[in-house]
């Protein structure tokens, strides 16, 4: 258990600093013969309490083959929104523990993808009322924009279309561009309208009309 640090050069430089992902490790043994791609594990509801009082954790999961080096490692991300709905789902139960799946991590690049967008959400997240996570009677009106944030490693090959069949966070963003509403949604489809994108002097790719499903 700890942190995850994140450095934009040399790590030897408190300048070079980004951020922190707080970081829980499971350790279990396997008694099957194959290690699968996905894994179910029984959270205590106090760990879940926990993280909320965080902001959001990532779980990791290492999972090793009985009497073997063979080991595969799980991963699910904690954010505000999926706590709420976790904690939700078990309010009225006395049950200790809630059964949660979680996906394979896929080596290092994966992990960084996983804690980037983990961080871009964690801070869209934590600025929202904690009443508005689970608020799914919000009416959009024309001052009201949707918007969903994605790292990409190398920012020249993104594009919108690649993120179809895969979940992201949507956001409902009032007129002062701050979140008041959150789901958590597989994309259909999606196009975009505008010739060229905007660049922003950080190096982000702002893409302001988006069409998806």
């Amino acid at each position: 258990d700890g942190t995850i640090d994140f450095y934009n050069g040399n790590v030897d430089k408190k300048d070079n600093f980004e951020f922190s992902v707080d970081v829980q490790v499971k350790g279990r043994t396997s008694y099957k013969k194959k290690l699968n791609d996905k894994e179910s594990f029984d959270l205590e509801i106090a760990d879940l309490k926990n993280y909320s009082k965080k902001d959001g954790t990532l779980l990791l999961l290492v999972k090793f083959k009985n009497d073997t080096d063979e080991y595969k490692i799980y991963y699910l991300e904690f954010l505000p929104y999926n706590i709420a709905r976790f904690l939700k789902s078990v309010e009225n139960s006395s049950s200790k523990t809630i059964r949660v799946k979680l996906k394979e991590l896929k080596g290092s690049e994966h992990l960084e993808e996983i804690c980037r967008n983990y961080q871009i959400n964690k801070d869209i997240q934590k600025r929202m009322n904690p009443s508005d996570l689970l608020n799914e009677n919000v009416t959009m009106n024309s001052d009201m924009v949707t918007k969903f944030n994605v790292w990409e490693k190398d920012i020249t090959k993104f594009y919108p279309e690649k993120l179809v069949g895969t979940y992201q966070y949507i956001y409902l963003m009032d007129k002062d561009n701050h979140p008041i509403g959150v789901n958590y949604s597989m994309i259909f489809n999606m196009s975009k309208h505008l010739d060229k994108p905007v660049m922003t002097t950080n190096k982000e790719i702002i893409y302001n009309d988006l069409t998806y499903s």
